[in-house]
């Protein structure tokens, strides 16, 4: 094999890499963007089921008449309760979170059917009178890459991007190297998964799990 066609196999290996990383990044993102629908939805009926517990609380305990104060601290609360799930319901429902994840689910897909096709082209022995065809071949992949890039309405964040690497550590050795012969790699992927979930689904969590130990905090603090 002359070194012509030798450069030429490293690029197809490397443009199969590249296409690798972009197809799974945009995976990430597409879970990311569903699961971020999902729980859109499940904070907003939790806070919406919240808003009316207040209220038979309320009357179920009757504080209008011994407990004043904690009464009209529910009250407040329920006020803001419906204010805050009016404005994430308007926010939420601009961020289109499940067409931007079909987009890119699809446009991963359409990405994993060109990475066959050099997986199988790769996959025969390449002889030099093959080089004009590997070429061409190489060419064809190449625009084909580039036009699924540009017609996806989507791109992925750069969360999205690492969280790929954290997830396949070993294949990224140059981005998770060790200090001092000390093995950081696992450590450094750890944090990045954690600094993920808590970035895009912190509001989420929250919404869900607060309100409940927060209003018996208020009773306990504010009772008669």
């Amino acid at each position: 094999m002359n070194d012509d066609l030798s450069n030429d196999a490293r690029y197809t290996d490397k443009l199969n890499r590249n296409i690798w990383i972009t197809k799974g990044s945009r995976f990430e993102a597409s879970r990311r963007l569903s699961l971020q629908s999902q729980l859109s939805i499940t904070s907003i009926s939790f806070l919406s089921i919240y808003a009316i517990a207040i209220s038979i609380i309320q009357n179920i305990i009757d504080l209008t008449g011994q407990c004043r104060s904690l009464n009209n601290l529910y009250t407040i609360t329920a006020i803001f309760l419906s204010v805050f799930i009016l404005v994430l319901s308007l926010l939420e429902g601009m961020k289109n979170y499940q067409l931007r994840a079909e987009r890119l689910d699809n446009n991963a897909k359409d990405l994993s059917k060109i990475s066959r096709k050099i997986d199988i082209f790769l996959s025969f022995e390449l002889e030099d009178n093959n080089l004009n065809e590997h070429k061409k071949f190489v060419e064809s992949i190449n625009k084909d890459y580039n036009d699924l890039i540009d017609r996806c309405q989507e791109n992925h964040d750069s969360d999205d991007y690492w969280l790929f690497k954290a997830k396949h550590l070993k294949y990224f050795p140059e981005d998770f190297k060790n200090i001092d012969c000390v093995s950081i790699g696992w450590l450094r992927s750890w944090w990045i998964q954690i600094s993920y979930i808590i970035k895009h689904y912190w509001l989420y969590i929250i919404s869900i799990f607060l309100p409940p130990p927060l209003f018996i905090w208020l009773y306990y603090i504010f009772r008669c």
